[in-house]
């Protein structure tokens, strides 16, 4: 199945950041029609993710050859941790890792480097070895060591590549100086999966690195129900992971990049799957990184970052949509712990950037993905968002 191959000629000048415009549907993206079965998902009450390490980073190939020889866990998924590239994708009946790995060398121009083997552990809390992960599998191979993302594709992932220090523009966001200044962002609908793009990039004097390292940074699209259905995860109606436009659960892959930049894996990038304790009438499709001011710049000196998720579907047609660049607390997390499940869990915030708020009324009822919504936010969201054509 194949993404459009939308490519922009004119760039513009926005807040004295130099872009290329909006990139509707993003050919970045790894293809996959495939989707994880949310029978192979954790529940976060008694079961999380694990990740059972390598002692090198091996192909995608290797790392499938070490996962069915594995006799500890039932694997379902892997980890790849590149130096410009991490993420994470799932198997299923219809997405093998040959499947993924020719997907995402035609989308990247690389090789996914496979760190660690995920499974489904239980959640044991007398045992004083939860926090640990499972013992590290010996590849047996040298390291391996990808190329590069291709440089055509970098340059189509980056909203900017012009050094902040070239910009002029005054931030109005003088309180939250870790927020980037303009946000790029779409949703839309392929086959059986709805797709989720963020690309932002900061300018002036704001950069990552001003934020506490304490704090990581958390970047979703949120889809949102009825706000009449009151209520907390997991005490919500049933099937309610599934009532949205998009699916909280059985996703085929993630990322975060830093495109041209080199060690995002640094930052330490996740996937927000543990939805325990947010609303029921609203569906978080997130990512984020456990420490912000690791964030690389790219190879001009600017900071840029471009995320993907891909979903399974879910039974409506249509969401509310809102976006969020937040601050989470990291110092609940301690080694071992999968991130989603410690991020944020100990209080406290450097504060958020809303991309697209919608309970600013305006941005309400007429900011609806049916299935598809592309838009731009300007001025460190200060401004309203502008939509663009998806």
């Amino acid at each position: 199945m194949n993404l459009s191959k939308t490519r922009f000629t004119a760039s513009l000048i926005i807040g004295g950041l130099a872009t290329t415009g909006m990139l509707v549907a993003p050919s970045f993206l790894p293809i996959s029609s495939a989707t994880a079965s949310s029978n192979d998902w954790p529940d976060f009450q008694s079961t999380t993710f694990g990740y059972q390490p390598l002692s090198a980073p091996t192909t995608s190939t290797h790392a499938s050859e070490l996962a069915d020889k594995s006799s500890d866990n039932d694997i379902i998924g892997y980890r790849y941790e590149n130096d410009d590239i991490v993420g994470e994708f799932f198997t299923s009946t219809t997405q093998t890792v040959d499947d993924f790995t020719s997907n995402f060398y035609e989308q990247f121009g690389t090789y996914p480097e496979v760190v660690s083997l995920i499974y489904i552990k239980p959640i044991d809390s007398t045992s004083a070895s939860k926090n640990t992960d499972a013992p590290t599998i010996v590849t047996g191979q040298d390291e391996y060591v990808a190329d590069p993302i291709e440089d055509s594709v970098a340059d189509e992932m980056l909203l900017s590549d012009t050094s902040a220090s070239d910009s002029t523009a005054a931030p109005n966001s003088a309180s939250t100086p870790w927020t980037p200044q303009e946000v790029s962002a779409s949703t839309w609908r392929e086959g059986n999966n709805q797709r989720f793009s963020i690309r932002m990039a900061w300018g002036n004097s704001h950069s990552p690195t001003k934020l506490d390292g304490n704090y990581g940074i958390e970047f979703e699209i949120n889809l949102y129900n009825s706000p009449t259905l009151s209520g907390k995860r997991p005490a919500c109606p049933s099937g309610y992971k599934n009532n949205f436009l998009a699916k909280r659960e059985g996703w085929s892959n993630w990322f975060v990049s830093t495109p041209t930049g080199n060690g995002i894996s640094n930052a330490q990038p996740y996937a927000d799957y543990n939805d325990l304790g947010d609303s029921c009438n609203t569906n978080s499709m997130a990512v984020g990184v456990r420490y912000g001011n690791r964030i690389p710049p790219t190879q001009s000196g600017a900071y840029s970052v471009s995320t993907g998720i891909v979903a399974p579907k879910g039974t409506q047609s249509s969401n509310i949509v809102g976006g969020v660049i937040q601050s989470v607390n990291n110092l609940a997390c301690i080694s071992g712990m999968a991130l989603t499940d410690c991020m944020g869990v100990a209080g406290g915030t450097q504060g958020n950037q809303p991309f697209l708020n919608y309970v600013r009324g305006v941005e309400s009822a007429t900011w609806r993905a049916r299935p598809n919504l592309c838009w731009h936010s300007l001025n460190y969201g200060d401004s309203a968002p502008v939509k663009e054509p998806c």
